[in-house]
């Protein structure tokens, strides 16, 4: 999202990036960072490879890539970096810092500046089967130190401040709100490559709340009245059940279990007709912008605050949760008549690219709350 956001933004205002990678992030979605410099300092984008094919998305004499050596934050070259760093943004002298997590060890010299400040919450609640990591020891006191020395924390959807604010005992004032739009930087790495076409696709991180078991059963109704439905799953991680056990024939399943570089992915999503999300829970969701950066419905449960990104049969589908018989429904919709005749593509585009979807309105809004807090 990082890299729409700052191409938007810089329409309103003088915006400078920071993107901070280390060896664990060298190979991501959206990166190929394998052949990145050795040596930990800031680079300007365009000495990284690897982050070309972003260049004309960003104003590229204002975006800069923060390189680690290390994935351990008290490594010589890490330490090195925070003075580094400091240095790079008292010469910046910013009228706002919009960090995109919460500040971490690799980051504390951000709580220099925290009249400044800005803190993205992406996830205000760990999902399903993730709470032993939040009740960790670091996980409490990073927390802790955020909400002792962050004035403004900024969420992602509107429903989930007053019961963020009231975990984080904080002022609800102190919570802002924007969105996500549409992840377009798939766009730009594309490869165009020969994709078999599906129905119906999920992909992300092989996990219990993602609800992949779900959308199993509710395919099996599916294939009952379209025999020749075709579904894909993509994405790394072990499946807590048999995939096999549901008796789904090769020629209507594809599963992908393993990490899906960034090109596959977009090409896999242009080659699809419905992106499904069978949550059981979410906050908001990144799978989603990335479908709507090719203009495909999705289908989401209402988990979440996924109806704030999803309105039901204008953008996608909406159906209740754990329930596959409604998400059979929703699916055999698409592939019968019920919603094949809407100009889904239009529609998306319009919403997103246009009006207040968009990333240019996202950054105008948020931009007023920049100035008044």
């Amino acid at each position: 999202m990082d890299l729409s956001f700052v191409r938007a933004m810089n329409e309103h205002a003088e915006c400078y990036y920071l993107c901070d990678i280390y060896p664990k992030l060298y190979r991501a979605t959206a990166l190929d960072l394998r052949d990145a410099p050795r040596t930990a300092k800031i680079y300007p984008m365009t000495e990284i490879e690897g982050m070309r094919s972003f260049s004309e998305m960003v104003p590229i004499n204002r975006c800069h890539v923060i390189n680690r050596t290390s994935n351990h934050p008290l490594h010589p070259s890490n330490l090195f970096l925070q003075t580094s760093l400091l240095r790079f943004i008292l010469d910046l002298n910013p009228d706002v810092i919009h960090f995109n997590n919460l500040v971490y060890f690799n980051h504390f010299y951000l709580f220099l500046f925290r009249q400044k400040l800005i803190i993205s919450i992406h996830d205000p609640f760990p999902h399903s089967g993730e709470e032993q990591d939040a009740l960790s020891l670091s996980a409490r006191l990073y927390r802790f130190l955020n909400r002792l020395l962050v004035r403004r924390h900024l969420l992602y959807n509107e429903k989930m401040t007053d019961a963020y604010a009231l975990s984080r005992r904080i002022s609800p004032a102190r919570v802002i709100t924007s969105r996500l739009g549409p992840y377009d930087y798939l766009k730009s790495i594309r490869t165009f490559s020969d994709v078999a076409s599906c129905d119906f696709l999920f992909f992300g991180r092989i996990q219990r709340y993602k609800g992949i078991d779900l959308l199993l059963e509710a395919f099996q109704l599916v294939l009952k009245q379209a025999p020749l439905a075709r579904l894909v799953i993509a994405g790394s991680g072990a499946f807590w059940f048999d995939p096999a056990s549901y008796g789904i024939p090769e020629k209507n399943l594809c599963i992908i279990n393993r990490f899906i570089p960034g090109p596959e992915l977009a090409d896999l999503i242009e080659s699809t007709r419905v992106v499904v999300c069978p949550y059981r829970d979410a906050t908001q969701s990144g799978v989603v912008m990335s479908a709507f950066a090719f203009c495909k419905p999705v289908i989401v449960t209402d988990v979440g605050a996924l109806r704030e990104v999803v309105e039901h049969e204008v953008t996608g589908v909406v159906v209740p949760p754990d329930d596959a018989a409604a998400l059979a429904k929703a699916m055999l919709g698409f592939l019968g008549d019920e919603f094949t005749q809407k100009d889904w593509e239009t529609t998306i585009n319009r919403v997103f690219f246009v009006e207040e979807g968009s990333w240019r309105a996202i950054a105008a809004e948020l931009l007023q709350k920049y100035q008044t807090q």
